[in-house]
């Protein structure tokens, strides 16, 4: 088995937030992020600079509250998590494959939470997916 292979078939150890949900370089808790975080220059699409400034100025107009500051940075280091989360749903040999097969993933996710929605109408609105999940099993348990 060559390295490649290797890799593939060796999932890389996750590091956990502690309890506190401390992310940050050790000995930087309390510091401003830009010294918590390691900085790391990601090449990104012309168009993909535009929609992230773009999204940057909607969720900055829709914040309720104070805080730190919505950034590119802020939404890139979700879009990190989020493929994380996702990556072993994920499959394709290249940049345009893995792109469509997480939209493929989210989009099935979302999918199945509007049919929860539609099979527990009853349920708050900003009820989650998990939730809704919940509240289906309890009617089918129940025999509703």
């Amino acid at each position: 088995m060559n390295a490649r292979e290797t890799a593939r078939a060796t999932p890389a150890p996750r590091t956990a937030p502690r309890r506190d949900g401390f992310r940050g370089l050790p000995g930087t808790e309390g510091e401003p992020l830009h010294k918590q975080t390691v900085p790391k220059g990601i090449p990104l699409w012309p168009d993909q600079i535009r929609d992230l400034k773009l999204a940057v100025l909607a969720l900055g107009e829709r914040r309720s509250a104070g805080g730190r500051r919505i950034t590119d940075a802020t939404l890139a280091r979700i879009g990190v998590d989020l493929v994380l989360l996702l990556a072993d749903e994920m499959h394709g040999d290249d940049e345009e494959e893995l792109n469509a097969s997480a939209q493929e993933v989210v989009e099935d996710l979302l999918y199945a939470r509007e049919l929860l929605r539609k099979a527990v109408p009853d349920a708050p609105a900003n009820a989650s997916t998990a939730s809704l999940a919940r509240r289906l099993q309890r009617q089918a348990q129940s025999g509703r």
